[in-house]
C-alpha cells in the first residue's frame, strides 16, 4: 500500500485534510478509479461517517469495484494523534472488513503510517 499512495499522492497534496480512496475488484486488483475527498474536519462525526459508508457501497454494489482501500491525509506533525485513530475506527467500523480490507493509511507531509499497525485492531 505504502507503493500505491506514494506513486498516486504527491506530497503537496498529504498537506491538506483529505481522504484518499482507491478501488480494488474482486481479485484485489486496483481499479482506474481513485479519487480525494477534500476539506474535512480534523474529527470524523457520525453523518460524515455514514455518508463516506453510503459513498462506499454504493460504488462497490453498482461497479467492478468489490473494496477500497483508504488514505487518510492531514497537515501538521508526523505523529499519529488520538483524531487520527478516531479516524480509523469510526471508518472501520462503518465499513467493516468487506468493504475496507487493509488498514486505514494516514499521511502527513513527513510520512506515512499504517493507523492499525499504531495501535487500532481490526476488530475495532
Amino acid at each position: 500500500m505504502r507503493t500505491l499512495w506514494m506513486s498516486l499522492v504527491p506530497a503537496e497534496e498529504r498537506r491538506r485534510r483529505s481522504l484518499w480512496m482507491v478501488f480494488l475488484d474482486a481479485d484485489d486488483r486496483t481499479l482506474p478509479m481513485a479519487f480525494p475527498i477534500d476539506d474535512l474536519p480534523a474529527t470524523l462525526d457520525t453523518q460524515l461517517r455514514r455518508s463516506l459508508g453510503n459513498i462506499l457501497r454504493e460504488v462497490t454494489s453498482t461497479s467492478p469495484a468489490r473494496s477500497a482501500v483508504l488514505l487518510l491525509c492531514r497537515p501538521g506533525p508526523d505523529a499519529v494523534t488520538a483524531a487520527d485513530l478516531g479516524w480509523a475506527a469510526g471508518l472501520r467500523g462503518e465499513l467493516g472488513p468487506t468493504l475496507c480490507r487493509w488498514p486505514l493509511q494516514l499521511a502527513t507531509p513527513f510520512g506515512l503510517h499504517s493507523l492499525e499497525a499504531e495501535g487500532l485492531s481490526a476488530a475495532s
